[in-house]
């Protein structure tokens, strides 16, 4: 996985596996991602997509159609308090296209 992390959303679609936002933690640094990569199993690669429209953790993650829906999720790392509310409220829709190249 190019972006190594914990907490980040995942789904499938057209044979690929979706992973989004996710959160570092360690001794000097707490930080969460806008990171967007798809994994395909079929030729063990990783490909980077373009980021998210915001850094998440925590996120539920799902495909509708072609549509890549990310909602929920937290902008600071976990164990930080809730910074001005902003805990629940997002939902970004992304489209995939279903025989996207490499970025």
């Amino acid at each position: 996985m190019p972006t190594a992390r914990s907490g980040g959303g995942c789904a499938t679609y057209n044979g690929r596996i979706y992973v989004s936002g996710g959160e570092l933690q360690n001794d000097r640094l707490h930080a969460t991602f806008r990171a967007l990569e798809a994994y395909e199993p079929a030729t063990n690669r990783w490909i980077i997509l373009p980021s998210m429209p915001a850094a998440l953790h925590g996120n539920a993650v799902a495909f509708i159609g072609n549509r890549l829906h990310t909602v929920s999720g937290k902008p600071e790392g976990g164990g930080l308090p809730d910074l001005a509310g902003k805990g629940t409220a997002a939902h970004d829709v992304l489209e995939i296209p279903a025989n996207f190249g490499t970025y």
